[in-house]
């Protein structure tokens, strides 16, 4: 009963501080796209291909070691898109040997991403899926992005830069993170101290994986330059908080 309520707790307080955190930085702002850079860490991982391919698949063992204030990861690539493509695999996060293993997956999908976050109910995996209202990619025919996934417990940031355009950033937070929805046992894991999702990928476990693109090989290469960053959540958000307001909206092109 108490460890439940712990729990309820804990996920209202975690609410209410997003819910905080909303208001303060996102509900005094337009859309945009900024010229405001987010926040970058430090490198951990770096694809040493420069090729285009259609999928990687990257286990959480091959990344430089965290320091130990570090509870999130950044995950950046370049991404080719059409702008008629509708649920187009873009990055997924997964506890490998685990049946079925992916914990949340994000798509492309006409302008903006679908997010699609799975849950065990009645002994059957089922899932959400959340089709975000703010445009991530503005552009007609095909077009090269970089686009960013930040990455916690409990929270997600979504960023997207058009390479051609150069317009700016568009930006997009997402109220939850790994640890809500499916949570998999320390046989799965492979870890040895107390479990969360994230604290599977922190601990630079060979059972977590970060899989980009297509997975299946249905599709064209479409995926290039991919990057691993640790994230420092009390780093970001003071720079979101002091830096955010100061630069005026990009202007989109015609």
């Amino acid at each position: 009963m108490n460890k439940n309520l712990n729990s309820v707790l804990r996920n209202g307080l975690v609410l209410i501080l997003l819910v905080f955190f909303q208001h303060s930085v996102f509900g005094q702002h337009e859309p945009g796209p900024y010229s405001f850079n987010p926040y970058i860490g430090n490198l951990v991982w770096m694809d040493g291909e420069e090729s285009t391919l259609t999928s990687r698949t990257i286990t959480m063992n091959n990344l430089q070691p965290l320091d130990n204030e570090q509870d999130g990861l950044i995950v950046v690539f370049q991404v080719h898109l059409r702008s008629e493509d509708e649920m187009l695999p873009l990055v997924a996060f997964s506890i490998l040997g685990a049946q079925g293993s992916n914990l949340i997956e994000i798509y492309y999908s006409k302008s903006t991403v679908t997010i699609r976050r799975f849950f065990h109910t009645d002994g059957q995996r089922k899932h959400y899926d959340y089709h975000l209202f703010d445009p991530l990619f503005v552009f007609s025919g095909e077009r090269n992005f970089e686009f960013r996934t930040y990455f916690t417990s409990n929270f997600m940031y979504l960023v997207s830069k058009d390479l051609e355009c150069n317009p700016g950033y568009l930006m997009s937070p997402v109220y939850f993170g790994l640890d809500q929805g499916i949570t998999f046992s320390q046989s799965d894991s492979g870890t040895q101290q107390g479990f969360s999702n994230m604290g599977v990928f922190i601990q630079r476990s060979s059972n977590a994986a970060i899989k980009i693109g297509d997975t299946t090989g249905k599709r064209l290469p479409y995926i290039s330059s991919t990057q691993i960053f640790g994230l420092r959540y009390g780093d970001w958000w003071q720079q979101m908080q002091s830096g955010f307001s100061s630069p005026n909206p990009a202007e989109l092109p015609n």
